[in-house]
């Protein structure tokens, strides 16, 4: 969970123990779970690499799959009807 909260920040994961108060964290999540703040999809991007298969359409595809509130998450079939397969969908 802290790796997931070093990429996505911790202010997501908060929300949604906030809102689902089932759900607590352990002490040591409590106490390490801090300050995360979310990075720019951008920042994984390599150049000359990756580059010419990212968009903005690939970073907003990942932010939707990647919710931490199941609740706001995209299903399978809203993601492979993202406009980012808009280019491969109707291929023969």
């Amino acid at each position: 969970m802290i790796k997931i909260a070093k990429v996505l920040g911790a202010e997501d994961i908060h929300k949604y123990i906030e809102k689902f108060p089932h759900i607590t964290l352990s002490p040591y999540f409590k106490e390490n779970l801090i300050n995360y703040k979310k990075k720019e999809w951008s920042k994984y991007v390599v150049p000359m690499v990756s580059e010419s298969m990212v968009d903005s359409s690939a970073f907003d595809l990942l932010t939707k799959m990647l919710k931490i509130d199941h609740t706001e998450r995209i299903n399978c079939f809203e993601a492979m009807s993202h406009p980012y397969f808009d280019s491969v969908r109707n291929l023969p």
